[in-house]
């Protein structure tokens, strides 16, 4: 009888392949336990169902290229077909049939962006894919390199990180989904493939052994994982400079660049050719060289006549800044994404950035109730404010929580079927190594061990029990009923679970001074406690992420991104995840989930409107406190102003503890209404004045105080746009507002803002996610349809956006929200929402503002970061 979930899911999924019937007919005849049958039945219902979007690509339309893969006779493949069923049947956990579709369909765009290696002589192509952190881009490349090898290229040259742990874990992917013979079947000895790096737990790379390079004229496929070393990247070119200028010339390669803006982008200069513009007026003894890796992948690249460079990375930002003009007379052209980028689908079942933040602009989305927050005397013991050589870490409560959500977690999971998985914990609080050595032993000693010790001989006298029992009753329960009450359970149910779960962790530290590894394929169901620093960052997987421990500040987009482990698929578990954070870096991850969003409609726009990556430059828009990615890899870029024009910002971060900054927003609101005038009511909105000069507009938004940790509404950038359209006679006269609640609540009370007349604007309620300075949206949509003429509307109108398009050119909106104090106290609170005070009578009543632009038939802007090609508008 078969007892594991993933066990009983595989068996189904066969069964129902095979019988080509229903998930309830594949479920009822097999040996399954009967409490799994429901499980596994559901499951394939929601595999079935999934739906996974077509993804956006830009094409360099303008170079010569003939569309080819689509005439491709498929019938003699052999590597992709014998991939796609290892990812359907052979997996520990297959994927669903949609997914694999979504896959093939992925990668045929990628292919057919590249010229057809049987028919074409010559070609270089340089393309872009941009994944989701944690996404499966490995799966999407495999398979490209399944597939090329089908078309005829021949070697595959995979660069895969900087550290060893990463090149590992993809090496021994690789080699599992494409070489190893059991993956897929038998190759036979004219299509097996030949991998020419070492396979060994630690130091293994690129090693050709003794074997001469002509072996790469074969006709079987070949493959190398490489590290972006300098000592690997020299030694494989140095191999490759023994093929023959003619083997160089028509050998088709496919080069792989895993996490492509980590070491590849240039961060150093270019030598010009001692003839060319560039070279004028310069001494050319004293000429910069490009940064080592970069010039070395450039050589590689431009090493052969037939090859296709393809970046993967889940933050392209470095590598959308590359300058596309740039060559040097060495390396060659640099590697900028000029002939196609594509935006990966997000696959089902992934949590990412937006999922579990939300976004700083709201899209209505509910994100998870996962985020617990790390108090500041809690950093302050775990992370260094400096390098100090006497620092010392210390155990605080907020870790002690968070390995108690650890064992509940493992032991839910193994009350759920899937006690065989591995389960992991990552504490991240540091980048040096003294400090995560000290913690691991700390974390070691202190934590785990003594937690063992007083579940297995104290469980009542330290209170151990009752710990893990009010944590569940009280914290875990909530939180799984909330996403699917079928899956709540007592304490009582995991209880069994707790002891075997804790008896098999163990604690590994991850970074250049620690011979740890993480192999998941050797250790199948490891329960680990990882603690790092940079190793943690980039790429690597940490299968079935329950707790994530994060509060290492990062000052970079793309940095702060990859720090994100805990990204991936967590579907059937994702109500057990927990992730330990600041406040801080909480709201930075929710505005690069906005920022990341962003990007990709970007992508999506360009490609509706047929433009390539030579027209346009990715545009990435600002942030107060962060960068795109380090300035070395910003050389090449410009800022970009870009127009507010149909859009709505809104205030929904506040200072909630200063209440000095609040009760001034309260009278700045106070003195600019006292001065419109009596209220010129617009049908059910009591409270409106038409034909405000922008002058006033832009003197109230001078006075009122917006955070600045938000992102989008920066008073400079909204006064300034503000100013440049009046001046060009746009926005010159506003419709004003306060966006009261119909009738007053006597528990959330009046507010006075100076009306002419002395009416009071009755307060409304607005509460705030929880452990966070932010509220959600203020705004409705109906209220952007303020001030506008009846019969402009036509009824058909159901968005902000919609009342937007409407509004003329000259006239502009400002609601103001006055929010209570009292928000939040009146019971059915959503469980990732909370009071905006926990006292109100401590709080005080605080102004939301939203502004409204209508369409624009000038230009004025805020600010983007854009690449050499500049920004699309």
């Amino acid at each position: 009888m078969i007892s594991s979930f993933d066990q009983a899911l595989r068996l189904a999924r066969l069964t129902m392949n095979m019988l080509e019937c229903d998930p309830a007919a594949a479920v009822s005849g097999l040996p399954i336990a009967a409490q799994l049958k429901d499980q596994v039945r559901e499951a394939l219902e929601k595999e079935r169902l999934i739906h996974i979007k077509d993804p956006y690509m830009i094409l360099n339309r303008d170079r010569a290229h003939e569309e080819w893969l689509a005439e491709a006779d498929r019938a003699n493949w052999i590597y992709w077909p014998r991939l796609r069923d290892h990812f359907l049947t052979r997996l520990h956990r297959p994927l669903p049939e949609a997914v694999v579709h979504s896959v093939d369909d992925v990668t045929d765009r990628v292919l057919g962006t590249t010229e057809n290696p049987a028919t074409t002589d010559r070609f270089t192509t340089k393309g872009l894919v941009l994944g989701y952190v944690q996404s499966g881009k490995t799966t999407n490349y495999s398979t490209l390199i399944a597939k090329a090898a089908d078309v005829g290229f021949k070697l595959f040259i995979v660069l895969s990180g900087i550290h060893d742990g990463l090149r590992l874990q993809t090496q021994k992917r690789l080699h599992a989904e494409l070489v190893a013979p059991e993956s897929g079947g038998p190759l036979d000895a004219a299509h097996r493939w030949v991998a020419f790096t070492a396979n060994k737990l630690r130091g293994g790379d690129f090693d050709p052994g003794n074997v001469d390079a002509a072996a790469l004229a074969g006709s079987n496929p070949k493959l190398m994982v490489v590290k972006k070393n300098v000592t690997i990247l020299k030694r494989l070119l140095a191999w490759l400079d023994s093929l023959s200028a003619e083997t160089r010339r028509t050998l088709p390669v496919l080069v792989i660049d895993d996490e492509a803006d980590q070491a590849t982008p240039n961060t150093g200069g270019n030598r010009p050719a001692p003839d060319s513009e560039e070279a004028e007026g310069q001494d050319l003894g004293d000429e910069a060289d490009p940064s080592t890796i970069n010039k070395l992948i450039r050589t590689l690249v431009n090493k052969f006549g037939r090859v296709c460079y393809v970046a993967y990375t889940a933050t392209p930002f470095a590598t959308v800044f590359i300058d596309h003009r740039a060559v040097d007379r060495v390396a060659g052209n640099d590697l900028y994404p000029s002939d196609f980028i594509v935006d990966l689908p997000k696959p089902h079942g992934y949590f990412g950035a937006e999922r579990i933040f939300g976004r700083a602009d709201d899209d209505g989305s509910e994100e998870l109730d996962v985020i617990r927050y790390a108090p500041d005397e809690d950093v302050a013991r775990l992370v260094p404010s400096k390098r100090d050589p006497g620092f010392v870490p210390g155990l605080t409560e907020s870790m002690r929580s968070a390995f108690t959500d650890f064992v509940l977690a493992g032991a839910a999971m193994a009350q759920r079927g899937l006690g065989e998985a591995p389960a992991s914990m990552l504490i991240h609080t540091s980048y040096l190594t003294n400090v995560q050595r000290q913690l691991t032993a700390t974390v070691a000693e202190d934590l785990i061990a003594s937690v063992k010790d007083d579940w297995r001989y104290n469980r009542r006298g330290s209170r151990v029990e009752e710990t893990l029992h009010d944590r569940w009753e009280g914290d875990f329960r909530r939180v799984t009923k909330s996403i699917d009450v079928a899956r709540d359970v007592p304490f009582d149910a995991i209880r069994d679970h707790v002891g075997p779960f804790l008896e098999k962790i163990e604690v590994r530290q991850l970074n250049s001074g620690s011979e740890d590894e993480l192999d998941y394929l050797r250790e199948p169901s490891l329960k680990v406690v990882v603690i790092g620093g940079n190793r943690l960052s980039r790429g690597l997987t940490l299968e079935n992420l329950l707790v994530s421990y994060y509060v290492r500040p990062a000052m970079q987009y793309d940095t702060l991104m990859q720090m994100g482990r805990w990204f991936g698929y967590r579907e059937g578990y994702e109500d057990l995840t927990r992730i330990y954070t600041t406040t801080t870096l909480a709201l930075w991850f929710r505005d690069l989930a906005t920022v990341e969003a962003e990007l990709r409609e970007e992508i999506a726009r360009y490609e509706r409107e047929r433009l390539t990556p030579l027209d346009f430059g990715l545009r990435v828009r600002t942030h107060p406190s962060l960068l795109p990615t380090s300035r070395l890899k910003m050389k090449a870029t410009d800022t970009l102003q870009v127009s507010f024009q149909r859009e709505l910002v809104q205030t929904i971060t506040f200072p909630f503890g200063d209440l000095a900054w609040l009760r001034h927003n309260i009278e700045t609101t106070r003195g600019f209404v006292s001065q419109l005038g009596p209220p010129q009511p617009d049908g059910a909105h009591r409270l409106a004045w038409g034909n405000v000069p922008a002058r006033a507009i832009l003197a109230f938004l001078e006075a009122y105080r917006m955070d600045p940790a938000a992102t989008k509404v920066r008073s400079d950038l909204i006064r300034k746009y503000i100013r440049g359209q009046s001046a060009r006679g746009e926005l010159a006269r506003w419709t004003v507002a306060i966006v009261e609640r119909a009738d007053i609540d006597l528990r959330l009370g009046v507010i006075d803002l100076g009306i002419v007349g002395g009416a009071n604007a009755n307060a409304i309620e607005r509460t705030r996610i929880k452990g966070q300075p932010t509220l959600k949206a203020i705004v409705s949509a109906s209220d952007e349809a303020i001030g506008l003429e009846r019969n402009r509307l036509t009824g058909a109108e159901t968005s902000g956006a919609d009342f937007r398009a409407l509004r003329p050119a000259t006239e502009g909106l400002l609601l103001i929200y006055p929010i209570s104090r009292h928000s939040g106290h009146g019971g059915n609170l959503k469980n990732t929402r909370e009071p905006i005070f926990a006292k109100p009578t401590q709080g005080a009543d605080i102004i939301g503002v939203a502004l409204s632009f209508p369409p624009s038939e000038s230009r004025d802007f805020v600010e983007y970061v854009v690449g050499s090609v500049g920004g699309g508008a």
